[in-house]
This record gives C-alpha cells, structure tokens and sequence, in this order.
C-alpha cells in the first residue's frame, strides 16, 4: 500500500509540474501588468512629463496647462502658456522648464503659483529640451536651430544650426558633447560648447524622436521606422551593437529603468520593457488608449507615460 501511495504521489508532483512548465512559468507566457495609478484632468494630449525633486511629478499638455501630481494625486495647476506644451525638464531638479509651440522656453517657480519666466530666440516649435552643466540649457526646433542658454541670466549662448527638425536630446555625462536626433533620420553629436560637430551617426529610416544614455555609456534611438537602435559611442564613428524590433507604430520615447533595462513608448499604445543585454522584450505595458508620447523614471522605480489619450499612467518597473 505505501508503495502504491509513494507511486500516485510522485505522479501527482510529476504532472504538477508539466503543468506549470507548459502554461503559468512557461518564459512565453504573457505578463499582465496594471498601471498603479491614472492621472486625469487634462483636456488634451499630454506631450511631455518629468520628476521634480524626484518626487513631484510635472506634466505639459495640448491644453496648454502645467500640472503638478504627488503619489497619483492632483495638486496644482503651476499655470498655463499661450500654446501646447511640446516639451519638459527640470533642472537639477528644481525648476521645471517648458518648451511650447509658439517657440517660448518657460521656467516655472513651483511655490509660486503662475510664477514664470521667459526666454526664447528661436522661430519654430521648441521639441526638445536638456540640462547642461554650469546652468546651461539646450533646446531644440522646429526652426533646424540647437540654442544653448544660461537660464540663471537669461542670456544667450550660442545657435547650432542643421538641415532638419530637431526632436530629441541628450548631453553626454563628463563629456563637451551634445546628442540631437533629427527628423531626417540621422543622429548629430555637437561639441556645445564651440557648435561644432564631433560625428554624426546614420541608421534610421525615419524621423528620430528620443535618444537616452544607458548605464554602460552606450547611446539609444528610438525613431519613425519602428526600431531602437542600441550605438557604442565611445569609438569614433560610433557603432551600431543591436537593432531592437517589437513596437508595431513609430517609437516615441525611451526611458532607462533602475536595473539598467529599457522603457519604450510608441503610437501602437504600449509600452515595452526590454533586456538591453540580448535585445528581447520583457514584458508590454498595456492601459493607454492613444499614442504614448512621454516616460519618465523616478528614483523609486515608478515609471510615468504620457499619452495622447489625455491621461498619465503610473506603472511599477520594480517587478521586471
């Protein structure tokens, strides 16, 4: 009898286990992720989000208002500009600083309420924004023009022109260099502080829209053809390591997890998560009704999306 009960035992476990090997733990078997929090109150698309103080988050609509969120709550409207709000940052976590349409770069004062100030020189749509060291900002047009600011004196550095929009941004850490992505497809790396170029990189066959350094100093581009395209940027001309295919709308916006690993936004309405070491998916966000236009990261591991479906979704990226 005890050998006849050992013998049904070890076939129970035995098929418990098939099971969870073909079906709940199988590695293509989907994960299903709730976002924790959505954010409503805007009455437009939301194009650009950011972290204030890593804590207080910023949002920029088509509405043309700034709002301020605190753990999946409204707190305040920071106020409103003539046209939609294309782009966010904040520097050294502090100020937030608007890009709009109507080409006005708007830092905004959070204990103030409607308290702002204003500088701009360019003549087309302010798409991208970054942070440099020594209080300078870029910015990035719809004009072909780069503009590089003092935003403590307001004043005007320098203009580097191109031949094309510029969407995207990125300041190179402990390096002169500045990355912009273009609506002609290519990437330009600019030495900010002379305007000159230091190389270009060619990859894409469409409009890149966000660029993000990875933790091991490698350059990512997300573009118009569907693709991420992973760059060593540390040799000259940089080198294309991987090619990252998934997304089956244009790519809008990146972000970099705690972990090292890769949030990705596109116009199909999802986020992916990607493994930046052998280039496969992890998992697909699923919740927004509209093109995801923006992520953001927070020290915490909440990952931001803004999309145009007028909302912000919060998502924990602790699990992946």
């Amino acid at each position: 009898m005890k050998s006849l009960n050992f013998l049904f035992n070890s076939l129970l476990i035995l098929a418990f286990v098939s099971f969870l090997n073909s079906n709940s733990l199988s590695p293509s078997a989907p994960v299903v992720v709730s976002s924790i929090f959505t954010l409503t109150g805007h009455t437009q698309p939301v194009y650009a989000i950011t972290y204030l103080n890593d804590s207080h988050l910023i949002s920029g609509s088509g509405d043309t208002k700034i709002k301020m969120w605190f753990n999946g709550t409204f707190i305040t409207d920071l106020g409103s500009t003539e046209s939609p709000i294309l782009s966010l940052i904040t520097h050294y976590g502090f100020f937030p600083i608007s890009g709009s349409k109507n080409n006005n770069i708007r830092i905004w004062i959070p204990k103030l309420r409607n308290a702002f100030v204003d500088f701009s020189k360019q003549n087309g749509s302010i798409l991208s924004l970054a942070t440099l060291p020594r209080f300078l900002i870029a910015s990035g047009s719809s004009d072909h023009s780069i503009h590089i600011y003092n935003v403590t004196t307001r004043t005007f550095i320098r203009s580097i022109q191109s031949n094309s929009s510029v969407n995207s941004l990125i300041f190179f850490k402990q390096r002169h260099l500045l990355a912009a992505g273009y609506a002609d497809s290519t990437i330009i790396i600019w030495n900010y502080r002379n305007g000159s170029e230091f190389t270009r990189i060619n990859g894409h066959n469409g409009s890149v829209y966000a660029l993000v350094m990875l933790k091991n100093g490698n350059l990512v581009s997300a573009s118009a053809d569907k693709t991420i395209k992973i760059w060593n940027v540390s040799i000259v001309p940089p080198v294309l390591e991987k090619t990252l295919t998934s997304h089956n709308g244009e790519i809008k916006c990146l972000a970099v997890l705690l972990n090292g690993n890769l949030a990705s936004g596109s116009t199909d309405f999802s986020i992916k998560i990607w493994d930046v070491n052998n280039g496969s998916v992890i998992t697909t966000l699923l919740g927004h009704n509209g093109t995801v236009n923006d992520l953001a990261i927070d020290s915490k591991g909440y990952l931001a999306s803004a999309s145009d479906d007028k909302t912000i979704k919060i998502w924990n990226t602790t699990i992946f």
